[in-house]
């Protein structure tokens, strides 16, 4: 089964503050898959970076096979959305 999410190494920190380091998972289409864990741990920057809206610090995270922050093509004036479709 193609995985939809593919997260390999993934690192985020803010200045010196690491959300995570050598974070791996992913997500087999057709499942359901919950974000759980307490407060300020990264669970919104993980969905961020995920979404286009943010770039990994290192290494990447794969949506539907694309990099999010590589495929994001908006017309200018558009705002700064990105959706991925799958293929």
């Amino acid at each position: 089964m193609t995985a939809v999410i593919e997260v390999e190494n993934l690192a985020h920190w803010y200045g010196k503050h690491v959300c995570y380091r050598d974070l791996n998972f992913s997500v087999p289409a057709g499942r359901i898959f919950d974000l759980l864990d307490k407060k300020c741990v990264g669970k919104t920057t993980l969905i961020k970076i995920l979404m286009g809206f943010l770039p990994p610090t290192a290494d990447c995270c794969r949506v539907f096979g694309g990099v999010p922050h590589t495929t994001c093509h908006l017309p200018p004036g558009r705002g700064s959305a990105c959706f991925l479709k799958a293929v």
